[in-house]
């Protein structure tokens, strides 16, 4: 995968609109400071070379993906992403569950990771690629089932695990905007299974065996399938008889609770603390879009009005599932900010209109007083 293609389209998408080259640099430069990655003295050439490596415009055009579209002309510097240009990159897997695969070629050379570790982060994409298998007994590994929950053990073969590098992609996949894709190994150069997408809800403290059998402190991340996560929070109808006031509560309470930090047993209830944000967003726009001001197109299942939460800043930007970082919204609203011209500068306003919305309230919430 061309990480640098990724990259410009990204940086044009953030751009919202047609962009010069000395606009379109810098920004390249902090996506991949944001991603950890260091931009050589050749940036400016690369990113120039991506360009034009992948649009018809250009007679360095390779033929493959034409994404970059030249405005008034090459040679005048200024460049917009084609239609649908998104939809050409790798955002989606393509993996089918029970379906086998090879696990370099089909995995680590299409979407980068670790191709040695069970739990192997991707730079390159937004997917975290789990392993589970016999095997992972030798090495103090008891995945297993238990009431529809998929107890998965943590890395760290010898000694007390630590919440670091892959334990902590694990736990924070969401806040890093990272799909769980749980694989199962079918033994030594055999091809690997593909159980599906998962979302860590918790996480907890355990005593079990290393390598050596000796006791230490593992970490166990409790996954559930991400179709039973979606359809619990897409279902989750609100209650008539719950105020405004108290939804507005618990959704500042869930977007400040962090993880604890005591005893045996921590937990992170990922999809109860993203639900009660949703819920408040919904109940605070009380069926009125929050970008355009238009009703509801239709009611849901529930027979409430249709909108749509929309992240104002992306979670895998760093974004938070906060009240002021959430807005409920119109479907069409919400596909013209992250695919229409201009859509960055719509979500800029729609930030403005959450900030004042929430300042309207009689106070500020106790939990950001200060």
């Amino acid at each position: 995968m061309n990480i640098w293609k990724n990259d410009v389209v990204t940086a044009l998408r953030n751009l919202g609109h047609a962009s010069k080259l000395t606009d379109i640099y810098p920004a390249v430069r902090a996506i991949r400071e944001a991603r950890g990655d260091s931009s050589p003295k050749s940036t400016d050439a690369i990113i120039r070379r991506t360009i034009e490596q992948f649009s018809s415009s250009t007679t360095s055009y390779t033929g493959k993906e034409d994404l970059f579209e030249s405005v008034d002309g090459i040679g005048k510097g200024i460049w917009k992403l084609r239609p649908n240009a998104e939809a050409k990159i790798i955002t989606t897997h393509g993996f089918i569950v029970q379906e086998t695969y090879n696990r370099l070629q089909d995995i680590h050379d299409a979407f980068g990771g670790s191709q040695q570790s069970g739990i192997a982060p991707s730079k390159n994409s937004p997917f975290i690629f789990l392993f589970t298998g016999g095997s992972g007994h030798d090495f103090g590994y008891n995945d297993s089932w238990e009431n529809g929950v998929f107890n998965y053990f943590g890395e760290g073969q010898i000694g007390d695990m630590t919440l670091t590098k892959g334990n902590k992609a694990i736990r924070d996949h969401v806040a890093l905007g990272k799909d769980l894709l749980l694989f199962q190994t079918l033994g030594k150069g055999k091809p690997v299974k593909y159980l599906g997408e998962f979302v860590c809800e918790s996480y907890k403290e355990v005593i079990a065996q290393d390598r050596n059998q000796k006791d230490r402190i593992a970490y166990v991340f409790q996954l559930r399938s991400a179709e039973d996560t979606s359809a619990n929070l897409d279902a989750s109808p609100r209650s008539k008889n719950t105020s405004l006031e108290e939804l507005r509560n618990k959704a500042y309470l869930a977007a400040s609770n962090a993880p604890q930090k005591t005893p045996q047993t921590r937990t992170a209830p990922v999809r109860e603390r993203r639900i009660d944000v949703k819920l408040y967003a919904l109940a605070r726009a009380n069926g009125i879009c929050e970008c355009c001001g238009a009703s509801a197109p239709f009611k849901d299942i529930n027979g409430q009005p249709f909108l749509e939460v929309h992240h104002i800043q992306k979670l895998s930007d760093n974004g938070l599932d906060t009240p002021e970082n959430v807005a409920a919204i119109t479907p069409n609203c919400h596909k013209r900010i992250h695919h229409g011209e201009g859509g960055s500068e719509i979500d800029k306003k729609l930030a403005e209109e959450i900030a004042n919305k929430e300042r309207t309230f009689k106070q500020p919430h106790k939990l950001y007083a200060n």
